[in-house]
């Protein structure tokens, strides 16, 4: 079997190719310096708790409540720090 020398097509490639290389260090707690941390937030459990406000003021006919519920769950999500530590247990930005 006789291969062409410029219809090679075996994936070798002397072309380099053009990478982003993305240098993230890893997140460490600020007070007892371990690199044990997690994401503690999650938009996902927010939106359930939105939703299930939301239903439950449909159903007993509260919808400022609902909406003063809405609000205030926004605002926890968005203040509350994301990262939490598994060692000392400190929230953190």
């Amino acid at each position: 079997m006789v291969e062409d020398e410029e219809g090679d097509d075996d994936g070798s490639d002397d072309e380099p190719i053009d990478a982003e290389v993305i240098d993230v260090t890893p997140k460490r707690c600020p007070q007892c310096e371990s690199y044990d941390v997690r994401r503690a937030k999650s938009f996902a459990v927010y939106l359930a708790i939105i939703v299930s406000a939301f239903g439950a003021a449909i159903a007993v006919e509260q919808g400022g409540l609902a909406f003063l519920a809405i609000v205030l769950a926004l605002v926890v999500y968005f203040v509350m720090p994301p990262y939490v530590c598994n060692e000392c247990g400190k929230r953190f930005d």
